[in-house]
């Protein structure tokens, strides 16, 4: 299952990368911290820019919905600045504390 996450996200971070230059990288959070498979429950991935507004998650909502048809998965994407994800006390421990947090040059799968 780790490979198969990280696969998602090393290609997520490629496209977000060459599409947005603002874009600083993917936090993985929830149930699937642990890399196991959960059984009909979603990815929660968290992307990392420094400007988020709507024009973006247009562009965004078509990227992730390729991903999950590709990788045949159920993508809960949140895009977010830090300063959005700092202000959220309990959504910002279960990314930052709790979460891994990947770069777009660290996953190469």
């Amino acid at each position: 299952m780790k490979d198969k996450i990280e696969k998602i996200i090393s290609a997520l971070n490629k496209e977000l990368g060459q599409i947005f230059d603002d874009f600083q990288g993917i936090y993985l959070a929830g149930l699937y911290t642990d890399y196991k498979p959960h059984e009909d429950e979603e990815l929660t991935l968290v992307g990392i820019f420094n400007q988020e507004d709507k024009d973006k998650r247009e562009q965004i909502w078509r990227i992730i919905g390729k991903a999950e048809v590709d990788f045949d998965v159920f993508i809960d994407f949140y895009p977010m600045t830090k300063e959005e994800l700092e202000n959220d006390e309990e959504f910002f421990e279960d990314v930052v504390i709790n979460g891994i947090f990947y770069k777009p040059e660290e996953v190469t799968a």
